[in-house]
């Protein structure tokens, strides 16, 4: 099946673009400040147009966190398929919408072999259960909205590598956030595969995961 996503304005395009660099730059390179990037080296490269972990440095955590229906979710368990994990806010103006449509095209294009698809927010704060459900559902029905406890949230964003700024303004409930975008692929056996950085085309995206999910 061909890949379809809404059309994104160039104009609107090139301010992503530019967001992106940004936000690769400031927060992106600190996560992997004292690891490396994970395509830094050649270790980082792959047959794959996504990227490694860092070499002898652990991506990733099996925690439980409770999805939008109210369930408890299992990040980072054994699965029978595979998993892209987003780290983000309902009320982010543009990457984690963005990315979450090339979710969509991602699973709309494999079918039987999609992922299962999990948005993890930061900001619970205003992302409740009802706020996640209605977010995730609207680019598709299948995909899940994920809060962690309190209790584990520092280690869940220190062990999954994502960075986090929180700015505060002047009105409450005005804050917004700076946040690392990477998109995780996660393996039937609850590992970290790859990373995408943002942007990364859908179809090279579908064209990795046609390759992983009929290995054994």
């Amino acid at each position: 099946m061909p890949i379809t996503n809404r059309p994104i304005p160039e104009r609107r395009r090139t301010a992503l673009q530019a967001l992106a660099a940004w936000s690769f730059a400031a927060i992106a390179s600190r996560v992997f400040a004292d690891t490396g990037h994970p395509g830094s080296s050649s270790q980082g490269r792959t047959a794959f147009h996504g990227r490694l972990p860092p070499p002898g440095n652990v991506i990733g955590g099996r925690f439980t966190l409770l999805d939008h229906r109210g369930a408890p979710l299992e990040l980072g368990a054994p699965a029978d398929r595979f998993t892209l994990v987003f780290f983000g806010f309902a009320s982010c103006p543009s990457v984690c919408p963005t990315t979450l449509a090339d979710a969509r095209a991602i699973v709309d294009a494999l079918g039987e072999d999609a992922p299962r698809v999990v948005f993890v927010t930061i900001d619970p704060e205003r992302d409740t259960p009802a706020v996640l459900a209605g977010y995730v559902t609207a680019f598709h029905p299948g995909f899940v909205g994920a809060t962690p406890p309190e209790s584990v949230r520092r280690e869940l964003l220190d062990q999954w590598r994502v960075a986090v700024r929180r700015h505060d303004g002047p009105s409450a409930g005005g804050h917004t956030f700076d946040h690392s975008a990477y998109l995780y692929l996660v393996d039937r056996d609850g590992r970290v595969r790859l990373l995408y950085p943002y942007a990364t085309p859908a179809q090279a995206i579908v064209s990795d995961l046609r390759r992983l999910v009929r290995s054994p």
